[in-house]
């Protein structure tokens, strides 16, 4: 599903087992305008391997649809859900602060607060 990640449209993995907030691919280390560096954070391991987690302050916003996320950061890693898709992932930190009704059949997702 797309977020507005400071203006940029980004492609996440709804993951309800994810303890995290919004993670990213390294790659928006770069297109995405930061407020501080990126700091190595910790390590995520998958069944693909061990991936170093990055955070760093955003300069604007996240939207989840007509949502507006206050985080203060956002998170980097490859760790990649869908094998050859490049994608993020939207965790439980999010997640919490809404009723998900996941419709797999027809591929939707619906946030309520």
């Amino acid at each position: 599903m797309p977020v507005r990640i400071a203006g940029t449209d980004v492609r996440v993995h709804v993951d309800t087992g994810s303890p995290g907030a919004v993670t990213v691919p390294t790659k928006y280390m770069k297109e995405l305008p930061l407020a501080s560096e990126p700091a190595q954070k910790g390590r995520a391991r998958a069944p693909g391997g061990e991936f170093t987690i990055w955070t760093a302050e955003l300069k604007g916003g996240i939207e989840l649809g007509r949502f507006q996320l206050d985080l203060p950061s956002v998170g980097f890693s490859d760790v990649n859900p869908i094998p050859g898709q490049i994608v993020g992932n939207i965790g439980y930190r999010v997640l919490k602060r809404f009723v998900v009704t996941l419709d797999y059949k027809n591929r939707r997702v619906r946030f309520e607060q």
